[in-house]
């Protein structure tokens, strides 16, 4: 059982969108613009436009790396934390290495998730600067922040189903607890 490297080839694919997502757009915005809304969607603070710029770059690039850098880190705890649905199989030696594999690159899923939720996040900053009002869209960032959360919930889904499913032979050699109850 291989992990497939396609997610990962998929985020490098992204990146240089994600970046560009923020930069070109962000080249037409006022060098002084608005940052902060309140709940009528009525702006309230502002920041240079590089700094706008810098700050959504940093902010969509760390929160990637840190989930992809906590899920690798995961390998270097013992197999014994290890908490995933059948854990003994898991957690051999064996599987160890299979597992930890699988929930790196699994990671880079959600790391393009997030690029997406900062990217949209940008997109109605940047839309909101672009009108004479400087109205926040609060249900479009609602409705953006609504998919990542669904995204979320999708990515740990098939987590769980990856561990759930143990290849045949293992299946055999795990006692079975019907029969141990009689």
């Amino acid at each position: 059982m291989k992990s497939s490297r396609l997610p990962l080839y998929l985020w490098l694919a992204a990146l240089p969108l994600f970046i560009a997502s923020i930069w070109f757009p962000a080249q037409n915005l006022p060098e002084k613009m608005e940052t902060r809304f309140d709940e009528a969607g009525v702006a309230t603070e502002w920041m240079t436009r590089n700094f706008h710029i810098g700050s959504f770059l940093a902010f969509g690039l760390g929160m990637s790396a840190f989930i992809i850098g906590l899920c690798f880190a995961i390998r270097y705890l013992p197999a014994g934390k290890l908490n995933v649905p059948n854990r003994e199989f898991w957690r051999k030696p064996a599987n160890h290495p299979i597992g930890c594999d699988f929930i790196f690159f699994h990671a880079f899923w959600l790391g393009i998730v997030a690029f997406i939720f900062i990217a949209t996040t940008h997109f109605f900053v940047v839309s909101s600067a672009a009108q004479e009002d400087l109205a926040f869209s609060t249900r479009g960032i609602q409705g953006s922040a609504g998919v990542f959360i669904v995204a979320t919930i999708a990515w740990c889904f098939f987590l769980v189903r990856f561990f759930q499913k143990v290849p045949g032979s293992a299946l055999k050699s795990r006692p079975q607890k019907a029969a141990s109850r009689a």
